[in-house]
């Protein structure tokens, strides 16, 4: 009962930002013949997801450039504040799994938005991902992947799987790595931010609006333009970029410890 009023609040402030982020989509939501956003609908996709940001008081702090050009975007997956964070930076289409197009409301708004969708345990559903994403590189849409293929408590990166890596060989783009990180007072990851173990989106979003301010960091790692090259050697590059910012200290923040680490959602 403590947070009541607050969650209260920041859940109206939140579903009046959802219905006026419908109003946009029915008013402006135009896309290509390949079903990419319009550059105007873009950027209205981009200040929509920062002010949603602002409405959950999410502090953003972010370390480097990303590359200007097309690009294949990889990211260590925390939370599904992730792609908000991302979202409100630059155009990126981003890959989620074939379900939540069917949820409602967010599911009208992820499909609306340029999101790919992928049928996990489909036969043959990682090639066709491939396709979807090589094909929208070509036609100069960047898109971001989560190549943990799962979420964490943003304690440490998974190894990442390899196959989608080739989109950036095949498309002849970069790839552009980056480091999500949601750090508490102490320095250590915000447990409260992942989205792990049996958490559910509802669950999760109360939770996260009882939150009176959140920390986000976002790292930029040197794009790697160099892609001409086995998609295991590209994501073993990626990786250890992208643990390597996970793992180092925040300035101003007490060094991290390991102990307790739960279990990670598939």
């Amino acid at each position: 009962m403590r947070y009541l009023p607050r969650r209260i609040w920041r859940l109206l402030l939140l579903s009046l930002h959802i219905l006026w982020g419908i109003w946009l989509i029915l008013r402006h939501g135009r896309c290509d013949e390949h079903g990419n956003p319009s550059p105007g609908y873009s950027d209205i996709i981009r200040r929509w997801n920062a002010r949603a940001l602002r409405i959950l008081h999410v502090e953003v702090h972010v370390q480097g450039t990303p590359v200007e050009e097309t690009a294949l975007w990889v990211a260590n997956h925390v939370s599904w504040l992730d792609i908000p964070l991302i979202a409100h930076l630059a155009p990126v289409s981003f890959l989620s799994k074939a379900e939540v197009a069917r949820w409602p409301i967010v599911g009208f708004l992820a499909r609306r938005s340029g999101t790919l969708f992928i049928e996990r345990g489909a036969r043959d559903a990682a090639n066709r991902a491939l396709e979807q994403i090589t094909w929208h590189l070509v036609r100069g849409r960047s898109v971001l992947v989560f190549p943990e293929a799962t979420t964490s408590d943003g304690r440490q990166v998974r190894r990442f799987h390899p196959r989608l890596f080739a989109a950036a060989r095949l498309a002849h783009c970069p790839i552009q790595p980056l480091a999500l990180r949601y750090p508490g007072p102490d320095g250590q990851p915000d447990r409260r931010i992942a989205f792990i173990d049996d958490d559910t989106a509802l669950g999760s979003l109360w939770r996260i609006l009882a939150l009176q301010r959140i920390e986000a960091h976002i790292a930029f790692c040197p794009a790697i333009h160099d892609t001409d090259r086995e998609r295991r050697e590209l994501a073993e590059e990626a990786w250890n970029c992208v643990r390597g910012l996970v793992e180092q200290p925040l300035a101003g923040k007490a060094p991290r410890t390991d102990e307790g680490q739960p279990q990670e959602k598939s």
